[in-house]
């Protein structure tokens, strides 16, 4: 059959319903390829300059009408006749000018296997990048301790170790927390759980201690306002309970936050896209200042648009006597507001006599998140504390966490660490 090497395969059916939605890919193809020198030789010549411009106006609205797909097929898969010669003779070994029922199983094998070649790289090509993507978290973690002398600024680092001196990198408090509540029987199945944060988009990033506890747990109740305080009242918890795993347990987390920026400066940060040192928390640190501005004769902040604001300031500020004597102000400031947040926190706790109705065991974490511009977001923990449906009390700290933070020398004295690793008898 001397025509056979000329032979056109037949059109495919239901392949024209098709191109309309195709066109547009096409398009950007014919576009890309064009009569551009890098186009291969042995794919044969280059498309017709005019391709371009006809599958561009089928796109735009002719439809198959415009770009019918046999032409389209002939004008984009031309092959000139040197590559149809070796590609007839590599299955033509008798050379008898035509192909055999033999010679086109030889075909129609290496067609299959080609095609199980590529599922079989497409799918672990995909593999891979599962892997690579399930690991990046793991090597980013590695990569804050192996590297951090290379990018974390001293003076903060420095800063850090003065006034929170038992901070941790973000996925080791994960890391510890989950360690011993599965322990416990905790698992993503069977624990709801709950964090109060302050709402900063600093708090947000990628593979710091929001999105990594929410990872490990699955979804989270949000019960945070500013400056990480659980505004959403009795009503929230409540409502947050009431989805409580039968017989499962409850996890909740809460955390003010604190910036510490590259110069050592507690209580601001360089914000993504800024130029300037902005305040962290600035709930906290508008609570301070407001406070110190009213003491000087200055308006105090009392809008029934800022509640949430008045909140804080009203319970922040007895509990500033003594912010002379400390090391840092605003580390100071930090451990007052952790003092309210965990007030709030426990009392609404005990303002609700059917929790152990709804859970069998529930478990508080406590802390202030330190939020850094290099070198990863740290988690300086202050309470880790479980409780059970028989009212048996359990302090986790140790277990987790290690030795407590001795905080006197930065807070100016005994009595202000004390209320700070005080648990209000929840």
């Amino acid at each position: 059959m001397a025509g056979a090497r000329r032979c056109r395969a037949p059109p495919r059916r239901g392949g024209r319903g098709l191109v309309p939605a195709a066109l547009a890919s096409a398009a950007a193809l014919a576009a890309a390829v064009g009569p551009s020198s890098a186009w291969s030789t042995s794919c044969g010549p280059a498309p017709r300059p005019r391709l371009a411009a006809r599958v561009a106006r089928a796109a735009k609205g002719g439809g198959a009408a415009a770009v019918d797909e046999d032409w389209l097929r002939d004008s984009i898969g031309q092959v000139d006749d040197k590559e149809v010669d070796r590609l007839f003779s590599k299955y033509d070994p008798d050379s008898s000018n035509s192909i055999d029922r033999e010679e086109f199983q030889e075909i129609a094998k290496e067609m299959k296997y080609d095609a199980f070649r590529r599922t079989a790289l497409a799918v672990l090509g995909s593999a891979l990048g599962g892997v690579w993507v399930g690991t990046l978290g793991q090597q980013y973690q590695i990569a804050q301790k192996l590297f951090r002398g290379f990018y974390a600024s001293p003076p903060a680092e420095r800063a850090m170790k003065t006034f929170f001196p038992t901070a941790l990198l973000a996925n080791d408090v994960n890391s510890a927390v989950a360690d011993v509540l599965t322990k416990r029987g905790y698992t993503p199945q069977n624990t709801l759980y709950a964090q109060s944060v302050c709402p900063d988009e600093i708090n947000s990033k990628a593979q710091e201690l929001v999105a990594l506890m929410q990872n490990e747990w699955g979804e989270a109740f949000a019960l945070g306002g500013l400056g990480g305080l659980p505004f959403a009242g009795k009503s929230g918890f409540e409502a947050f309970l009431h989805h409580t795993p039968v017989k499962g347990k409850v996890l909740i987390c809460f955390a003010p936050h604190v910036g510490i920026n590259t110069d050592g400066a507690v209580g601001s940060i360089l914000r993504e896209g800024q130029l300037k040192n902005s305040t962290a928390c600035g709930a906290a640190v508008g609570a301070f200042n407001a406070i110190r501005k009213s003491d000087s004769g200055g308006s105090d902040l009392g809008s029934a648009y800022d509640a949430q604001e008045k909140y804080i300031v009203d319970n922040m500020r007895p509990l500033l006597e003594g912010v002379e004597d400390s090391q840092d102000k605003m580390a100071y400031v930090a451990y007052q507001t952790y003092n309210i947040a965990r007030d709030l926190m426990l009392d609404t706790l005990k303002s609700i006599p059917d929790i152990y109705d709804w859970c069998d065991e529930l478990t508080v974490v406590g802390g202030i998140m330190i939020n850094r511009n290099r070198g990863g977001d740290f988690f300086q923990p202050l309470m880790f504390e479980t409780k059970t449906k028989d009212g048996a009390a359990t302090d986790l700290y140790q277990q987790a966490f290690g030795d407590r933070p001795d905080l006197a020398q930065i807070l100016g004295s005994e009595t202000k660490a004390k209320q700070v690793r005080a648990s209000a008898g929840w």
